[in-house]
């Protein structure tokens, strides 16, 4: 009984003049941007993935169109910075994956970000998840990769994305400013892409590419980039809403054309797709066996 009365009084002692009682449960509970996305990307995993799609599409193309229409951007060395992180992507992967590698390592909190959902978009939209997965043909092989492969997606797949992501917006910026300030950086593209179709080998074909158009899709490829930031803060915050939204107008347009369906065959009963009751006495119908 006293211990009862004396934890009864503890609150009271230890909140003094001015001090505000700690919200921990109420501040856990507040989801951050990055648990936002990752319950988007966990929910609509397919929707995420082509509204990720179409946004980058799009972006690129309204960039182009600005560029190349409204502004008029002749910019040579911007078109060099271009083609030269567009030939050095794939040479760059591992180095790529080591920064990825070592940034989630040095700083854990990088893998909050899960992009594992995104590799997987059907496997948990399958009727009947309950049940155990394939295992046999190349379907059921294809679903066992994938399912291994998630876990290290989730783990290194947000710095991978911010590495390449970054290296990519370097590369373009230092091969312009080289370019910019007298280093030959088109002839060595072609002296050392010479095996690429387009790239030629010192016929001058890479100078041939700087023109107003690549300079304009350069220039948009930069814009997309730095705007992904943007489009992901957009997909964790508005991505959910609308996809139930587009979720609930998908239901209630099937509902309607089922309503509509059937409508139209109580208006026509000899219509050839309505069912007919079981038993039921017509031309199609199985005459009666004799017993």
């Amino acid at each position: 009984m006293t211990r009862q009365l004396r934890l009864a009084h503890w609150p009271p002692r230890l909140l003094h003049a001015g001090a505000r009682p700690r919200l921990l449960h109420a501040e856990a509970s507040t989801p951050t941007l990055v648990d936002r996305l990752n319950r988007t990307l966990a929910d609509y995993p397919t929707s995420s993935s082509v509204a990720h799609v179409a946004g980058s599409i799009g972006t690129f193309g309204a960039a182009f169109g600005f560029w190349f229409y409204v502004v008029g951007l002749d910019f040579p060395a911007l078109a060099v910075g271009g083609i030269v992180s567009r030939l050095v992507k794939r040479p760059r992967l591992p180095l790529d994956l080591a920064m990825a590698a070592s940034l989630a390592h040095a700083a854990p909190g990088m893998n909050k970000l899960k992009l594992g959902p995104l590799l997987t978009p059907f496997l948990d939209q399958r009727p009947g998840t309950a049940a155990p997965p394939e295992t046999d043909g190349l379907s059921g092989r294809l679903m066992a990769l994938l399912r291994s492969v998630e876990g290290p997606v989730n783990t290194y797949g947000g710095p991978f994305l911010l590495c390449t992501w970054a290296n990519g917006l370097a590369t373009v910026a230092g091969a312009t400013l080289m370019t910019q300030y007298g280093v030959d950086v088109a002839s060595a593209v072609d002296a050392a892409f010479s095996w690429v179709p387009f790239s030629g080998s010192g016929d001058g074909s890479a100078q041939a590419l700087l023109t107003t158009s690549a300079s304009a899709a350069a220039a948009a490829k930069c814009t997309n980039s730095l705007t992904m930031p943007l489009r992901l803060v957009l997909l964790a915050h508005y991505g959910g809403p609308a996809m139930v939204a587009l979720e609930k107008f998908r239901a209630e347009l099937t509902r309607k054309e089922r309503a509509m369906l059937k409508g139209m065959l109580r208006e026509r009963p000899d219509h050839p797709g309505r069912l007919k009751k079981r038993g039921a006495q017509g031309d199609d119908a199985d005459p009666p066996r004799d017993h």
